[in-house]
């Protein structure tokens, strides 16, 4: 049996043994929990004891796994309504503040701006701004979430806080904002993530964002003086390193 199939197993008969006293389901805890009960049940060494427990095993594993799965999804969609509704609040309240949030930007060699590099990918110029931003953080995002919650979180924390500090270092005059750095952050760690792991699935992912979002390679390059392109280029550096170095943290990958 694969991992999987022995955890949603394990997982089967833990929440059937605590519920052993719960009311009406005393009969199918003590076979789960105490396989022995069938020969009390049936009078002896019946024949049909192996039958009923496989009989059970194929109905509730499945069942179990199913309700296991739509729990994940839930948690990964909450997971994303919660990060489209904390951008959209703090850019009415930078709108509100005549967009005052913007002096929380990176600024470059600036001492005072460097505590600002976890809040600054949450900060946008526009409405505009906001909404090409968003879109595609959802989708790499909902990409990246396909593994664990955990996952996601620490190659979002890495992304954020290597490029903002490379774009404190190393970038041109200014105020730098807006959450672009961490999207290519997560779009390299897509693409990357097949050259490092070289798992099937994980190629997939890689072709289809590759064919879908190749374009987005010339974001790196200097195009407008109002656009961070460092912040372009450092967090696809950033989303590489996330992808060497993440899935080799066990406990980050389970």
């Amino acid at each position: 049996m694969s991992r999987t199939g022995a955890h949603c197993k394990s997982s089967v008969v833990r929440l059937v043994c605590q519920t052993r006293g719960a009311p009406g389901r005393r009969g199918v805890s003590s076979i789960l929990c105490n396989p022995g009960a069938l020969w009390h049940n049936h009078g002896g060494a019946g024949s049909s004891r192996v039958p009923e427990i496989s009989v059970l095993s194929h109905v509730l594993l499945p069942l179990v796994a199913m309700q296991e799965a739509l729990a994940a999804m839930w948690q990964r969609i909450r997971i994303l309504f919660v990060l489209i509704a904390l951008l959209g609040v703090v850019h009415v309240v930078n709108v509100a503040t005549n967009y005052g949030l913007t002096q929380f930007g990176v600024i470059p060699r600036q001492p005072a701006s460097l505590r600002y590099i976890v809040v600054a990918p949450f900060i946008h110029g526009s409405l505009t701004h906001l909404g090409n931003n968003l879109m595609l953080l959802v989708v790499f995002s909902f990409l990246c979430l396909l593994r664990p919650v955990k996952f996601y979180l620490a190659a979002s924390a890495m992304i954020i806080v290597c490029s903002g500090l490379a774009v404190w270092q190393f970038a041109r005059p200014g105020v730098h904002i807006g959450a672009s750095g961490w999207i290519f952050g997560l779009w390299a760690l897509s693409i990357a993530l097949a050259f490092f792991e070289r798992r099937l699935a994980t190629v997939l992912v890689s072709v289809l964002v590759i064919l879908v979002y190749g374009s987005m390679i010339r974001g790196v390059l200097p195009q407008s003086p109002y656009i961070s392109f460092e912040y372009h280029l450092f967090g696809a550096l950033a989303g590489v390193v996330a992808a060497a170095v993440i899935p080799r943290v066990r406990w980050l990958c389970v």
